[in-house]
């Protein structure tokens, strides 16, 4: 599911109660508030189930400062509704990371998430906490 092209892009789609995101490219605020509807609307489709994410993000180039503000509102609102697992696959990259770290970590979070290098790595730990995607199992994303 993709409607706008700012700055990036991305992928998002539902499989039973696990949402996959391919992001792309480097994202502005407006990408990241479109990004952050389109991930609440798949989220409250699942009728306050839990539910997890796998999110790819080797082809991300990071994103502007105003951008991270979003993000970390989004991560709070995905745990408040019912978010139990994150799963981040990508290369090394301390740029990257460091961005991540500062808008999916906080306090108040009691997801579990972890980083992964490997695709087939972040699903067999998905599948272990109980969300299987089968449509990428054995695939190379």
């Amino acid at each position: 599911m993709q409607r706008m092209n700012y700055h990036g892009h991305f992928t998002l789609w539902r499989e039973n109660q696990l949402i996959v995101a391919k992001v792309y490219g480097a994202w502005s605020m407006d990408t990241a508030q479109d990004y952050a509807t389109q991930l609440k609307d798949l989220a409250l489709s699942m009728n306050g189930q839990p539910w997890a994410r796998v999110v790819f993000l080797d082809q991300w180039q990071l994103g502007t400062p105003d951008f991270e503000k979003v993000m970390k509102d989004l991560m709070s609102w995905c745990v408040s509704h019912q978010l139990k697992y994150t799963a981040y696959v990508f290369q090394p990259s301390h740029l990257r990371e460091h961005q991540l770290d500062k808008v999916i970590n906080q306090a108040s979070d009691t997801s579990q998430k972890k980083i992964f290098t490997h695709q087939q790595d972040a699903l067999d730990w998905l599948n272990s906490v109980g969300f299987a995607l089968p449509s990428l199992s054995n695939s190379k994303c």
